[in-house]
């Protein structure tokens, strides 16, 4: 609403259509709401591209770099109120469009090109293990299940060691989805699950946290957690108890500073543990040893083939 009334008093505004961060440096689609806000608006719309913004800070990376950074801007269009929000949308797409894996920039300054990227390459792409790549001495990465090593620089490119010819980043992160790969997995949680329940994901020690009063998160217990064909369940560290977020509750996720995946969902009094009701919109899952784009990615997959 301020942004419409800001604009109606001839003000302007920026948006960035895609909604948040790409991983691989391609641009993201954009949201189909930004043609409505385009249509309610009714101003020209003038599409900037940003490039060398990835790689600058790589979305999986901890620390910024040092690299040039240009803006393109395209001329202003005014869109007919009659036009297809598709077509809108289409538009806006290809305005935007960029890929910064081959944006040539004359220098970039940093550290420890490779510390991080296995939130982006989760899996091995020459042996398929999940987090089977380690980073090593900040500009390797090596497989601890096949021993394959690659060297990674600051343009955010990758070689195999010993050859000649680097590559972009994002066609190694294009191997990490294979969906015949998404299948269900062997665990020894059984007597947590229903009937014929399936497991396709594990993770590694995950922290629970719930969000009584915002923006405070409360620190609930360690534990495991388990994505199933049936939504999500967490298993506790002490004591063995455990707490299962249905699909059919759930109505949102994402990931938070890289480290914390994050669901949202309606309220539901029967879900308890440790005796206290934990029901909040929001619940965190804090799961520093693994990827969390891993999680959505696996989410986003088994809970479309549920619905």
């Amino acid at each position: 609403m301020r942004m419409i009334v800001n604009v109606k008093r001839g003000g302007w505004c920026v948006i960035f259509p895609e909604g948040g961060m790409n991983w691989d440096g391609k641009s993201l689609p954009v949201l189909p709401a930004v043609s409505k806000l385009i249509k309610v608006l009714n101003v020209p719309v003038v599409p900037v591209v940003i490039k060398g913004n990835y790689l600058a800070f790589p979305r999986w990376a901890n620390k910024r770099r040092k690299c040039p950074i240009t803006l393109h801007f395209s001329k202003p269009i005014t869109f007919d109120k009659e036009m297809p929000d598709e077509d809108i949308t289409d538009w806006v797409q290809k305005a935007i469009d960029n890929n910064d894996n081959y944006t040539k920039v004359e220098w970039i300054k940093g550290k420890r090109p490779a510390e991080e990227l296995t939130r982006l390459l989760w899996r091995c792409p020459e042996c398929r293990a999940l987090e089977g790549l380690q980073e090593r001495n900040g500009n390797e990465l090596v497989c601890t299940q096949c021993g394959k090593e690659w060297d990674v620089n600051l343009h955010c490119n990758i070689r195999e060691q010993g050859a000649n010819v680097w590559k972009p980043i994002k066609e190694y992160a294009d191997l990490m989805v294979r969906e015949e790969e998404i299948v269900p997995i062997d665990h020894g949680f059984d007597d947590y699950l229903e009937n014929e329940e399936q497991v396709f994901l594990q993770s590694g020690k995950a922290v629970l946290y719930q969000q009584l009063k915002y923006p405070r998160f409360n620190k609930i217990e360690s534990g495991k957690l388990l994505l199933t064909d049936r939504g999500l369940l967490f298993i506790s560290k002490t004591g063995g108890k455990s707490i299962r977020y249905s699909f059919t509750n759930l109505h949102g996720r994402s990931i938070i500073d890289n480290t914390i995946f994050q669901i949202k969902y309606w309220f539901n009094p029967g879900l308890v543990m440790d005796g206290g009701d934990i029901n909040p919109h929001t619940i965190w899952f804090e799961m520093r040893g693994e990827s969390c784009l891993k999680w959505e990615i696996y989410y986003d997959y088994v809970f479309r083939k549920a619905s």
